[in-house]
């Protein structure tokens, strides 16, 4: 297997820094563009259902086909989705999707919209909006964060946490396994003309990251921890596994990193001149304040592998050479993967890896 052959080619304890494996190939590419892929899900009969909430579309498509047919129908009716937000797997073909428009979960049988659960449901609605993972027994896995105590600014600090919750959905039971430390940020939150509380918003400095988490399809969960950079297992009965730290090279975020960063989002930062004051004061924090190091993963770097092993995409400031993932196993084993620096991993399967590879015109493709 192509997996196993990667863990075999550098699985040590010993690893160094740039000791990866480069995935060249070879490669399948779906017949069909995208603009953001937000997941994979790989069928029982090959099959892949790819959603991309940017194009507001889910397709179902063959590798070897060059047609991609629409998966279900868009809007609010019972057979029906309303965002193109990304599935989780749950047992065998289905899977799960928490719809933030319509304030449902929809449940997903192969490629056919299969059923919808109402808000009114008392422990799907903890997870509506945020829902972050799904076990094959049902058992739905969100990240929950204390709401603002006080109106007005305060920081977070390293003492802030977020909760990591399991909700039952055959018991109406939902329950905190584990805490997570929270992102170094802001909290604004604002109050009404008669001083009650409104809303808030919250900015976060530079390459600001959270502890996150992956469930996999049985049950177990990976969190990947700063400080020190490790990967702790909770196993399908709840259990914690304390995980080794992970060997890296600290990297200081100098002058010259901060130039790398603010090159590689200038547009974002071109569009963000435009864009409203409120908007401006809140998201500009990420291109005004700097962290002290590079934090070792980004906010959105986790892949819970189908082989059971957590692929974790190191974070990078600059244009890198290379898009580097550390490759984690239950026993704490290490591998490491690069992919071309225009790539980014998106589902791993026994059989395969799923890579996304975008373009000059930031079009993607889906590659196997």
């Amino acid at each position: 297997m192509l997996l196993l052959a990667v863990a075999a080619a550098c699985g040590s304890d010993r690893l160094r820094e740039g000791d990866d494996v480069v995935l060249k190939g070879p490669f399948e590419q779906l017949g069909e563009t995208f603009t953001y892929v937000t997941s994979v899900r790989e069928l029982s009969d090959g099959a892949v259902i790819v959603t991309d909430p940017r194009e507001q579309k889910i397709v179902l498509g063959r590798f070897g086909d060059s047609l991609v047919q629409m998966v279900g129908r868009r809007g609010a009716g019972p057979e029906e989705w309303s965002t193109a937000v990304a599935l989780h797997p749950l047992g065998g073909d289905s899977s799960v999707q928490a719809d933030p428009t319509t304030r449902r979960l929809i449940y997903f049988d192969g490629s056919r919209v299969a059923a919808s659960a109402p808000p009114e449901v008392a422990t799907r609605a903890h997870a509506l909006g945020m829902l972050q993972g799904a076990s094959a027994d049902g058992s739905l896995f969100s990240m929950r964060a204390p709401a603002p105590s006080t109106v007005g600014p305060r920081d977070l600090t390293p003492n802030d946490s977020l909760a990591l919750v399991r909700i039952a959905t055959t018991s109406d039971r939902a329950d905190t396994i584990a805490m997570l430390r929270d992102a170094p940020g802001r909290v604004h939150a604002r109050r009404e003309a008669d001083g009650t509380f409104r809303d808030f918003a919250l900015s976060r400095p530079a390459m600001a990251v959270s502890e996150i988490f992956a469930v996999f399809p049985d049950g177990w969960v990976a969190i990947a921890r700063l400080e020190p950079y490790r990967v702790d297992w909770i196993d399908s009965f709840g259990q914690m596994h304390l995980g080794e730290p992970i060997p890296i090279v600290p990297r200081m975020f100098d002058a010259r990193t901060r130039e790398q960063y603010l090159a590689r989002h200038r547009r974002a930062i071109e569009q963000l001149e435009t864009a409203p004051a409120e908007v401006r004061e809140v998201l500009g924090t990420r291109y005004a304040e700097f962290p002290r190091e590079v934090p070792p993963f980004d906010a959105s770097s986790l892949v819970a592998g189908m082989d059971g092993r957590l692929y974790v995409r190191r974070a990078e400031p600059g244009f890198a050479s290379h898009t580097r993932y550390d490759v984690v196993d239950r026993t704490g084993a290490l591998a490491r993967l690069a992919l071309p620096s225009d790539a980014r991993l998106v589902t791993a399967t026994r059989e395969h890896l799923y890579v996304v590879r975008r373009d000059s015109l930031d079009v993607e493709y889906l590659r196997r």
